[in-house]
């Protein structure tokens, strides 16, 4: 199987996130039991369009889950950051700020498995492409001290009931630490939604829009206003 070695991959707002309507938004707490739920319950339960900001409340990333499965989930994600990415497998760097990435998600992990670089057209499903690569980003059991790791560092979960505050709310969320080097952040998984929030108290990612209304992502250009705050 071909695996993608991707240097500072999650660091720079590769990932992930997951959406419902934020307009006075309040999240219901729900106290997690790790023993009564699995990591498929902590990824996007339906399609959704998640919008992220940076601490500076500069636009930073869109998620767009356009397809959700039984067992995978489709994301289409722009960002603002231009940097280059280097794929070691292929000897070439590639421009990140728009990408597809495929998801398997089951009750034991939620790993990814497929990542095309450029957003391609909107009809398109990129679900059943042929795995491509093997990075796990949410392991079971969802217990404190569960650890993993794969080409982009060492994870573990550190808590499994914490209260995050975002700009639309506070999420319970199940707590990951990632580490890469000498860098580490910290990765919250809110039930249904998944990911929410990414990095520490002073430099972070989080969500600021949440909106499961995606029939009014007509286009690439449609995902990129929101981005823009337009």
């Amino acid at each position: 199987m071909k695996r993608k070695a991707v240097k500072g991959f999650f660091f720079i707002g590769f990932i992930l996130l997951v959406l419902f309507t934020y307009w006075g938004f309040k999240n219901k707490f729900i106290v997690i039991n790790s023993s009564e739920l699995s990591v498929k319950d902590f990824i996007p339960s339906k399609p959704m369009i998640k919008v992220f900001k940076n601490q500076s409340n500069s636009p930073s990333r869109i998620d767009f889950v356009d397809i959700v499965s039984e067992n995978k989930v489709q994301i289409r994600s722009i960002s603002s950051n231009n940097k280059k990415l280097k794929i070691k497998t292929l000897g070439k760097s590639f421009d990140i700020s728009g990408n597809i990435k495929v998801y398997e998600k089951i009750d034991e992990y939620f790993r990814l498995i497929y990542m095309n670089l450029g957003i391609g057209p909107l009809s398109e499903s990129y679900i059943n492409e042929p795995q491509d690569m093997d990075l796990i980003f949410l392991k079971g059991p969802l217990k404190k001290g569960n650890k993993w790791n794969n080409e982009l560092g060492n994870f573990e979960i550190t808590a499994v009931n914490v209260k995050v505050k975002t700009s639309i709310g506070e999420f319970q969320a199940i707590e990951v630490k990632h580490e890469q080097g000498s860098e580490s952040v910290k990765l919250y998984y809110a039930m249904g939604i998944g990911l929410v929030k990414i990095g520490s108290e002073n430099k972070f990612t989080e969500i600021s829009e949440l909106d499961y209304n995606v029939k009014k992502i007509k286009s690439i250009n449609d995902l990129t206003k929101l981005l823009l705050f337009e």
